[in-house]
């Protein structure tokens, strides 16, 4: 099963009691403070949950794979999530 945005909306509205225009605001803003964490190379380490940080990829020699003419694969910056042990013990059951 798919988790979506608006199903967190609707679970934290009835959990906190509060109307789901006030959940979306909520959880909207904590999406912005890591997103723009991560965009300003920030890393966001969410206890109990998952760390998030950006990763520097270097430039690198590839080939086309239709042509296999040789290309250059530009330099990106890339976000990369890491489970924290909590997560992964209740995850496997360990924990609850």
């Amino acid at each position: 099963m798919t988790v979506y945005k608006k199903d967190l909306v609707n679970e934290y509205a009835a959990k906190k009691g509060i109307t789901k225009t006030e959940a979306a605001e909520r959880i909207d803003d904590i999406f912005k403070i890591v997103s723009d964490n991560l965009c300003a190379g920030n890393d966001v380490k969410i206890s109990n949950f998952f760390n998030f940080f950006v990763r520097n990829l270097s430039e690198k020699k590839g080939k086309n794979p239709y042509t296999k003419e040789p290309m250059v694969i530009p330099a990106v910056r890339s976000v990369h999530a890491r489970m924290t042990k909590p997560l992964k013990d209740r995850i496997q059951g360990k924990r609850k």
